[in-house]
């Protein structure tokens, strides 16, 4: 399989992971092993609470995720200098922080380095007013030309990546307004049933479901 299929078979794990959580951790996975990193990860940044967290990745152990979270987020300089960066396109750390601010950076010699991690590229997925996303990629060791070459043949993949993420993030959106819509109706404290014009039903309120169990009849209205 080479370059272009194994980009495919991501894409196609990609789409699939909008519904299916495993899919994506498939998608990451086959990356990583594609680009020979270490590490590939989906992060997010909260512009109001300014937090980043991780979405979802694959290769990182849990302690690494922790302690990215909990602190050395706050320390990443990908988090500034991504942002002169355009969708489609790659901050590489060598390139735009350099060498000499790497080997002088706390992020990279108190969190990188002992995690096993050498460098990192960072591309800008989606943003909204709420948060930015980005995929992260970090390796131990790739030579620059290689890294920048690989990189330079993802442009596809992150438009179908900013695709899959902007529809999970719209069903995300519809599982919250229906949760609190069936919260509401719940409060009303009425047997409510609703059903489409050919007769399914689409909801039962706990209530109706009681009734329903003793075969008490509900007017349909």
């Amino acid at each position: 399989m080479d370059f272009s299929e194994n980009i495919n078979s991501i894409i196609s794990d990609l789409y699939e992971g909008i519904l299916d959580q495993q899919s994506q951790n498939k998608a990451l996975h086959h990356l990583a092993q594609l680009l020979g990193s270490e590490h590939v990860a989906l992060t997010t940044w909260n512009k109001r609470t300014n937090l980043t967290h991780i979405i979802q990745s694959s290769g990182l152990p849990e302690a690494c995720t922790s302690a990215f979270q909990e602190h050395f987020y706050l320390l990443d300089p990908s988090r500034m200098l991504v942002k002169k960066i355009t969708p489609g396109q790659w901050y590489i750390d060598h390139l735009h922080f350099g060498k000499k601010a790497i080997n002088c950076s706390e992020f990279y010699q108190d969190f990188m380095k002992p995690f096993g991690f050498g460098s990192l590229s960072v591309s800008p997925i989606a943003s909204n007013e709420e948060s930015d996303s980005f995929i992260a990629i970090q390796y131990k060791s790739i030579s620059q030309s290689q890294k920048t070459g690989q990189l330079k043949q993802l442009s596809g993949l992150l438009s179908h990546l900013r695709r899959a993420l902007n529809i999970q993030s719209h069903f995300e959106s519809i599982k919250t307004q229906n949760a609190f819509f069936q919260a509401s109706l719940e409060q009303t404290r009425l047997p409510i049933l609703i059903a489409s014009g050919d007769g399914r039903i689409s909801y039962v309120s706990r209530l109706a479901d009681t009734f329903l169990s003793h075969r008490t009849e509900i007017k349909m209205v």
